[in-house]
């Protein structure tokens, strides 16, 4: 049966006929529900056996579906007509190798390139257990950018399967009757012989489509299957470079090992067939000295091959073939076509110059050194349509959780992108976020009708790239898919290894970790703003309930669990409520149950797990988290307390580094690592690290709190208060009233004090520290009474802190000192034994030593002292504690010590 123009085949009208094949016929319609151009292949029955071969191509359609790669072109849906299967597929705009080829051999830059990214595609394949068995020029389309689409994937292996007892293998008699399996001119030798079909013998069809690129001819000559069958048994294949002198001998060398008579000899997978390809640095002449071709070049040789065939002004293109279903988690993405080790200084400074996307993607040692900061933010609503926003905030979560794998790319985690506004200071939001990219859209909805725009926004407003894609709100998941297939493309990124290993895990939830319920998505996205401003009095409440209101319409809301779980943390920071605490960790887990292969889970299970005291529990699930998604800088950060809090300086500082590397933009990073330093005693350097913070930041008070703190303990208490006021003008600071409220106290200045711990209590009243520091002024104001009162008012924080989290070093050590100076020695010395000997940090030890004083014991204080010292506690801030004036200064009694506090805002 055939179709002709106007003619309707289920929704789709067909346009005209773009070809014939030896499987059925392939039309180009239009689908007017969404507007847009797809490609019919019509599948001719087998005489005698229609429903058997349409319940084949439904059985391994499914399995071929599973293959997901921007690589390989989409299957839309699928349509029977009577005793015909009519496969919808993906519209591809481009032209077939076979095309490029007929205009004369490629340059070996470019067919090295363009077979690279096949193998690339049928990689994917092999992942899934699915063999393509039909690699040819034929089945291989150059859109005009240089990339390649695979199509027919799968389909002529499915289709050569005709008899109901047939397994699949070819045999002589098959070929003899022209029902061979594949086109044999790219046929391995062992398929003539009746072997069956394996990844090997792909790999034998890429090498024989690189033969023919390379040379314009076939690898085997003959005028029919059994001749071709005969010369490629009778012996291995000429090399390219007696065909053609210009190949170098090291592609010669690829290509001849990829047509390996002999499927043990051959290049064993289409993987290291792609990383041979690419690991050819110089191509062109047999010197090897000719230059390389970057992505640039090779767009432009094509498209200047493209131009010469087809109506002036018209774009060239070719129906795409391919199995895929509309709802797979994208889980592959294109390589670039060329990788140039040599380049590697250049590509990066182009890159910050903003030419990424002309260049190839370089080595992965350069990729994972300068990773690109991607902030992906939540889309803008066009118009007042319902649900508008909520979709925008679901469609942005779905791309951060799909390209947080992303090799070479590091993606900003939605808790720090949420809260940010005002598209018209996209260069304040990339200064904010330390990103070198953004991704900036808009979402629209007219009744069921949906259109998502996205570019790709560099931090001076120019646009590198966009994408708008249409259709309705029930197809909302296959428009996030093209969303994030294009972003891929866009941005030559490929996910972790560990991605694929998680293909099994996803399936569970294809659409990921967010929502399709747009009811879901809005409670979800009214609640992740209410978060972002906990500030305010009632929001962490209205944000719990938004949560939880999103997860009683989709349980299985991943996203939406891991924020009723940092609402719930929220609560707990707020009110210290336990049972907000084991709220937070059960979401926290529901959401890893759901989710595993999902890194912001894990940093999720891994956050509670903190606040429960439970550090090796917290950096396992780190250890996860950075297992799926490398560049995870939070997840870096939250490993290096956890390290710190465990005694691990070096991996402690090691794991900062790495944060600081994977986002160097980025204050919060710098703001971390400088508390680190301060607290092990590196004073200059935690200084330098406080300074980034201001220059990345000068309209925060964070970097002059923090660096104040710094200046306080090397005793510059003038430069100290400048940066105090400075934070004070900019937002109140509990930080920044404590650390003035102690250069008072050291000045004698103690009714000031009291007034500057005051104004520190008011704003942060569950915390001890305040509490005792008014209680050493008060001691020293002669008011005894009054400072034991603070004594025991901080001490009882501290307890109900330590009741939350019973291993909190910072609350034990804390509560050691209070309970010395409320004259409890005994559970003071205790408490002290045990955190000096473990595990023995520099604080622990510095708590030891002002109890002994205390209790009158100096000389056994001071070892304790010299060791804290020794381990990094700056000495400037221990000769100012009056705690211990008798050990710093042999007769002299001690009076109080106030407590700075440390560096974090």
């Amino acid at each position: 049966m055939q179709f002709v123009t106007g003619d309707v085949v289920g929704p789709y009208e067909v346009l005209s006929r773009l070809g014939r094949g030896g499987m059925g016929d392939v039309y180009l319609a239009r689908d007017p529900r969404l507007d847009r151009r797809v490609a019919l292949k019509v599948l001719r029955p087998r005489p005698g056996t229609p429903a058997l071969d349409r319940r084949k191509v439904l059985r391994e359609g499914r399995a071929v579906a599973r293959i997901v790669h921007p690589l390989v072109a989409a299957v839309f849906d699928v349509v029977d007509i009577g005793d015909l299967t009519v496969l919808v597929l993906e519209y591809v705009e481009g032209r077939t190798l076979r095309q490029v080829i007929e205009a004369g051999p490629l340059p070996p830059a470019e067919a090295c390139g363009v077979a690279a990214q096949i193998c690339d595609a049928i990689d994917a394949a092999h992942a899934h257990g699915v063999v393509h068995g039909d690699i040819k020029p034929e089945n291989v389309c150059l859109t005009a950018t240089g990339q390649v689409k695979v199509l027919d994937f799968g389909i002529a292996r499915v289709m050569a399967r005709a008899g109901p007892d047939a397994d699949g293998t070819v045999t002589t008699d098959s070929v003899a009757l022209g029902s061979f399996a594949g086109t044999p001119r790219y046929a391995a030798p062992e398929l003539f012989a009746g072997a069956p079909a394996d990844p090997r013998t792909d790999v034998y069809a890429v090498g024989a489509v690189l033969f023919e690129m390379l040379t314009g001819l076939p690898p085997h000559a003959g005028h029919n299957a059994i001749e071709i069958g005969l010369n490629a048994r009778a012996g291995p294949a000429p090399r390219v470079d007696g065909v053609r002198r210009d190949v170098p001998a090291a592609v010669a060398d690829v290509v001849a090992r990829a047509l390996a008579g002999d499927r043990h000899d051959r290049t064993p997978t289409a993987a290291s067939l792609a990383t041979s390809l690419r690991a050819l640095a110089t191509l062109g002449g047999g010197t090897g000295d000719a230059p390389t071709l970057t992505s640039a070049g090779f767009a432009a040789a094509l498209s200047s091959r493209v131009a010469t065939d087809g109506p002036p002004g018209s774009p060239p293109r070719a129906n795409a073939t391919t199995l895929r279903p509309l709802a797979t988690t994208l889980v592959a993405s294109p390589r670039a076509p060329w990788h140039v080790a040599a380049a590697a200084a250049v590509v990066v400074l182009l890159l910050a110059g903003g030419l990424w996307r002309l260049l190839p993607g370089p080595p992965a040692a350069v990729v994972d050194a300068t990773p690109r900061v991607l902030a992906i933010l939540p889309l803008e609503p066009v118009g007042q349509g319902p649900h508008q926003a909520a979709i925008g905030m679901g469609i942005a979560d779905t791309l951060i959780a799909d390209l947080a794998d992303a090799r070479g790319l590091v993606v900003v985690s939605r808790r720090a992108a949420t809260p940010l506004s005002g598209r018209d200071n996209l260069a304040g939001i990339a200064r904010e976020l330390g990103a070198t990219l953004l991704v900036d859209g808009t979402v629209q909805a007219v009744g069921d009708a949906l259109r998502v725009a996205i570019t790709l926004v560099r931090p001076d407003g120019t646009v590198a790239w966009g994408r708008t894609v249409e259709g309705t709100t029930a197809q909302l998941f296959d428009l996030q898919r093209q969303l994030v297939t294009g972003l891929r493309e866009a941005l030559h990124v490929q996910p972790a290894p560990s991605t694929v290993a998680s293909i099994a895990e996803r399936a569970a939830r294809p659409q990921g970790p967010a929502s399709l319920d747009v009811e879901a998505l809005s409670d979800y996205t009214d609640a992740l703003q209410r978060l972002a401003r906990q500030d305010l009095a009632g929001n962490v409440d209205l944000a719990v309930d938004g949560f939880t209101r999103a997860l009683d319409r989709d349980p299985g809301f991943v996203l939406a669990h891991v924020g009723l779980s940092d609402a719930h943390m929220a609560a707990y920071r707020q009110s210290r409520d336990a049972d907000a605490l084991e709220r937070a960790t059960r979401h926290a887990d529901r959401a890893a149950a759901l989710a595993p292969y999902h890194a912001e889970t894990w940093v999720a299970v891994a956050r509670v797990r903190a606040a429960r005291g439970q550090a090796d529990a917290a950096r396992q699930a780190l250890e996860r988290a950075l297992g799926l998604q490398p560049t995870n800088d939070e997840a870096w950060r939250e490993l290096a307390d956890v390290q710190a809090s465990q005694g691990q300086r070096g991996a402690a500082e090691e794991a900062l580094r790495r944060a600081v590397a994977l986002r160097p933009g980025y204050w919060r990073n710098h703001h971390e690592f400088g508390r680190f330093l301060f607290e092990i005693g590196r004073l200059d350097e935690a200084a330098s690290q406080f300074r980034q913070v201001i220059e990345f930041q000068p309209d925060s008070p964070r970097g002059y709190q923090a660096l104040g703190t710094v200046l306080q303990a090397q005793g510059r208490d003038a430069e100290a208060i400048l940066n105090y006021e400075r934070a004070t003008r900019i937002s109140p600071s509990v930080n920044a009233f404590l650390n003035v409220g102690v250069l008072h106290h050291w000045a004698g200045r103690f009714r000031e004090a009291i007034a500057s711990y005051e104004r520190a209590a008011a704003l942060a009243p569950e915390d001890p520290v305040p509490q005792r520091n008014i209680g050493d002024s008060l001691l020293r104001l002669d008011a005894a009474t009054r400072a034991r009162t603070a004594y025991a008012r901080a001490l009882g924080l501290a307890e109900r802190e330590l009741t939350r989290n019973p291993t909190s070093s910072a609350m034990l050590e804390l509560r050691a000192i209070l309970l010395a100076k409320l004259g409890r020695f005994a559970e003071a010395e205790r408490q002290s034994v045990a955190l000096a000997a473990s595990p023995g940090t520099e604080s622990a030890h510095y708590a030891r030593a002002v109890v002994l004083a205390l209790s009158g014991r100096q000389a056994l204080a001071r070892p304790e002292l010299e060791r804290a010292i020794a381990l990094g506690y700056p000495r400037e801030l221990a000769a100012r504690d009056e705690d211990l004036a008798g050990v710093m200064q042999p007769g002299r009694a001690p009076v109080a010590r106030t407590t700075t506090k440390g560096t974090s805002q």
